[in-house]
């Protein structure tokens, strides 16, 4: 598992540092609602689950050509728990990473210039910190997830230091197919998210 996490991370900070940066920032989001509702299908059957997480995410980002310009991110999500009953996965606790492109568009309220407008669209990967037991063995291997993110939000600038930002997120991820011997096990995830967060700039 380390070794995938390892590799995930890197990549991901390779690609936001790979950006070309007009300001950097550091920052945290806090969710204000985060549902997950899980559907899992074994053979012919069909099983939905529901849970509600509190999720702090810690980030840093750069800012394109200005202040008003698109904000990329990258993010690692804390609070993250399983909402797929797979393998008794249900509740267990993830690692959870992701990477934003925030496209803000400024001539939207360009009569108020504090504020912000910004469309999301973002990338996910998350793997659980418990492993599943291969089927027919006593052997365990990572259980993973990958998905996207839509979201809309706005930013308001505090001062020239401090951004604040509310946004709602809409999120879906699909997690590795599995075998029980007989019959794959699919399993993804539907994500609302309304947040609140705070960004330092340098």
């Amino acid at each position: 598992m380390k070794k995938i996490t390892n590799s995930a991370i890197l990549a991901l900070v390779l690609a936001t540092t790979s950006i070309e940066a007009g300001s950097w920032y550091v920052g945290i989001e806090q969710s204000l609602m985060n549902n997950v509702d899980n559907t899992t299908e074994i053979g012919n059957y069909s099983f939905s689950n529901d849970k509600s997480l509190n999720i702090t995410s810690f980030k840093i980002g750069s800012i394109a050509d200005g202040d008003k310009g698109n904000h990329y991110e990258f993010l690692y999500n804390t609070g993250e728990k399983s909402a797929n009953p797979i393998g008794g996965l249900s509740g267990s606790s993830l690692t959870s990473l992701s990477f934003n492109w925030n496209i803000t568009t400024p001539t939207l309220l360009s009569n108020i210039d504090k504020v912000l407008p910004y469309f999301r669209l973002g990338a996910n990967y998350a793997i659980s910190d418990d492993q599943y037991y291969v089927y027919g063995t006593n052997d365990k291997e990572d259980y993973s997830a990958l998905g996207l993110t839509l979201g809309v939000g706005g930013y308001y600038q505090l001062n020239d230091k401090i951004n604040l930002s509310l946004g709602f997120d809409y999120g879906y991820r699909i997690w590795r197919t599995l075998t029980n011997g007989r019959y794959d096990m699919d399993s993804t995830d539907k994500i609302k998210k309304l947040y609140v967060g705070v960004d330092y700039l340098f």
